[in-house]
């Protein structure tokens, strides 16, 4: 029971850890492929976050913009759909309400304040929850860095927790 309560409080940690490794994993292997061909390992490493990190950046400002352009038309036409008998059966009332406000001139942002005050508990929570994430995403991208710019960094690191 011990165990179990101490995994259970330490499961934040635990997924960051296990997140760390998966990452350093995936980039093991392009790493060692180029170390092996007189490439630096720490340049290596080095490039394939930076090109991780333009991919990612290349997604959201081509892919993002017309995908929230295309939910945007659907809010707008969703209401019509919504006034079917199909969605009214199916108990989509408060999808419906949110819809009908979004269309009314209410903004996704009052939609997402009004959630997150009566779901989450208020600001603190909510940016506790936010700033935790960030945290957390830095901890691991960090983590993973150091675990791939070693040689062998996860294979030491499960040979140390093991």
């Amino acid at each position: 029971m011990l165990v179990f309560w101490l995994l259970l409080n330490l499961s934040n940690i635990i997924l960051i850890l296990l997140t760390a490794v998966v990452i350093a994993s995936a980039v093991e292997g392009s790493a060692n492929w180029f170390v092996h061909r007189g490439w630096p390992r720490i340049l290596v490493v080095v490039l394939i976050y930076l090109g991780a990190i333009v991919l990612l950046s290349a997604f959201s400002y081509f892919v993002l913009p017309p995908l929230l352009s295309d939910l945007a038309d659907l809010l707008n036409t969703l209401p019509k759909y919504i006034d079917s008998s199909f969605f009214q059966s199916a108990g989509f009332l408060n999808l419906k309400s949110v819809v009908q406000s979004l269309a009314n001139g209410g903004s996704l942002a009052d939609i997402a304040s009004k959630f997150t005050t009566t779901i989450s508990g208020g600001f603190l929570h909510t940016a506790s929850t936010i700033f935790g994430g960030v945290w957390s995403f830095l901890i691991i991208i960090v983590l993973s860095f150091y675990l791939s710019a070693q040689r062998d960094g996860v294979e030491k690191f499960l040979r140390l927790v093991v």
